[in-house]
Parts: C-alpha cells; sequence; structure tokens
C-alpha cells in the first residue's frame, strides 16, 4: 500500500483513502503472529516497533486491529516535514517514471493539502479510538534520543535496563560516526537532504499559517534546530 501511495496515489488520495483498511490490518496483525510463533514467541512474544507514516491515516483501522496498541508521533515542523515528504515522494517517483512526467508544483501542493488535512484527522482519530499515544517533538528527539527513549518507556510503564542504555548508546555513536564518515566522503549531508519548500511550488509561510498554525500551536512544534 505505501508503494501504491507514494509513485501513484499522491495525485488521487481520495480514492486511496476511500478504501476501508480494516482487513488489511487484521491481516497484518496475522502476519507478526506468524512472525512471532517462526521465532517460538506465541505465549509472551516481544513487542512489534513498526514504522510507517501511512499508519497516520488509519488511525480508527489501527485501534480496531490492534487494540492494545501504543503509538509514538513524531512531531516536526511542517516547513521541513512537508518539504521531505515531497522529496520522499519525488525520489520513488523517479523510480517508475521518467522525470518530464512529474510535476514539482503539483506534488507539493497536493501533498501541503494531505498533511494538513492528515494532521487534524489523525489527532481526531487518536481522541475517539482512545488509543494511547506518546508524543515526541523532532528537535527534542535529535537533541537527546535517549531521554525521549526513556520518557516513552515510563510513560507506557515498560521497562528501561541498563543494558537497552547501554545499546542505545553505542548505536548512536556508530551512527554518528557513519554520518560523518559520508559528509567527508562527499555521498551524504546537506546535499541528499535538501528541504527548500520552493522546489515545490512551496513557501515556508503557507506551511506554517492556517490549518499547519493551528498543528503547530496545539503540540508546540518548534521549528527545526540546526545539527
Amino acid at each position: 500500500i505505501l508503494l501504491q501511495y507514494l509513485f501513484t496515489d499522491y495525485m488521487h488520495i481520495e480514492d486511496f483513502l476511500s478504501h476501508d483498511a480494516t482487513k488489511a490490518y487484521i491481516w497484518y496483525k496475522q502476519i507478526l503472529q506468524l512472525l512471532s510463533y517462526q521465532i517460538q514467541e506465541t505465549e509472551n512474544p516481544r513487542r512489534w516497533t513498526l514504522k510507517c507514516p501511512v499508519h497516520l491515516f488509519f488511525i480508527k483501522e489501527i485501534a480496531t486491529a490492534f487494540p492494545d496498541a501504543r503509538l509514538i508521533w513524531t512531531h516536526r515542523h511542517p516547513v521541513t516535514a512537508v518539504t521531505s515528504l515531497c522529496s520522499l515522494v519525488k525520489a520513488f517517483h523517479s523510480v517508475y517514471y521518467t522525470p518530464e512526467g512529474l510535476n514539482s508544483s503539483a506534488l507539493g501542493q497536493q501533498l501541503k493539502k494531505v498533511s494538513v488535512d492528515v494532521l487534524h484527522q489523525a489527532s481526531k482519530d487518536i481522541t475517539e479510538s482512545n488509543v494511547n499515544c506518546s508524543h515526541v517533538l523532532y528537535n527534542e528527539l535529535i537533541k537527546d534520543p535517549v531521554k525521549v527513549v526513556k520518557d516513552i518507556y515510563s510513560q507506557n510503564g515498560w521497562e528501561f535496563s541498563a543494558a537497552y542504555e547501554k545499546n542505545l548508546t553505542e548505536y548512536l555513536e556508530q551512527n554518528k560516526k557513519e554520518r560523518e564518515a559520508l559528509k567527508k566522503s562527499g555521498k551524504g549531508g546537506e546535499a541528499l537532504h535538501h528541504y527548500a519548500p520552493e522546489l515545490y511550488g512551496l513557501t515556508a509561510d503557507e506551511l506554517s499559517t492556517g490549518g499547519f498554525k493551528s498543528y503547530v500551536d496545539k503540540f508546540k512544534v518548534p521549528t527545526d534546530s540546526k545539527k
């Protein structure tokens, strides 16, 4: 579903959202149960941690299929979040279509509309579905990821062990070294992650006002800090 959304339905989102995804999520749950069974964890399986932005569209379906689900919603300012999404969709588009087939401005306008709609609908669906949800600020996650993870564990009553903290710290240190190596090699860094709204016919102002402003105000989302 995700790939179909990214490179086919971004200009026809209404068709994509018109389908009831409840059966798909129930099937998804069965697949996860099968995977747990294959690693012999049927009685007390470990938590599955799943990441996909499209889940935000289907909160009610998730609540039906996974009544014990715990959501973690990371809030990033729309100026960078929406343009980052545009960049991602453009990248998938380039895999399947020629560059001439992409209208970047039309892409920007459609994903702006999709984004502002889902930000408000998801918040409403979380409340109505009574789903347990932890809210995380992207800036705080970047600034101190270990603290953010600790807070999430505390909110959900999960054990945060010294061994797990050690694993997190070691991973973060290794990831930092790899990122620095990529920047020095010229294969990574800002050139690959340029989120200028103007590339997609958008402006920082329109991604900070109207429906976006009410979302930012509600969750107190700051603009992205410099890395």
